[in-house]
């Protein structure tokens, strides 16, 4: 049997193994870029899902609370918007 008639080991070869990972990896890449988390939940990193989610989740939070009490800067009669007032 000659050298180039030997099969290539699964890890070099462009079998659909390796066509199905790229695959893969590139819907967890998605879903990360959607939420943090997603794309590590995707591929059954539930540890390292939790790291990224649960940041975004309390920065989601505080967002939505400053929304609902007013921006300071874009607030109703809040002192950042009062001061960048001229004095009257």
């Amino acid at each position: 049997m000659a050298l180039r008639d030997r099969e290539p080991p699964c890890c070099l070869s462009g079998g659909p193994e390796r066509r199905l990972r790229g695959v893969r990896d590139s819907v967890a890449a998605l879903l990360s870029f959607l939420w943090p988390g997603l794309g590590q939940l995707y591929t059954g990193r539930r540890r390292l899902a939790i790291a990224f989610a649960v940041p975004a989740v309390l920065v989601l939070l505080v967002v939505i609370y400053q929304m609902r009490q007013g921006l300071l800067v874009f607030g109703r009669g809040s002192s950042v918007h009062a001061s960048l007032s001229p004095p009257s």
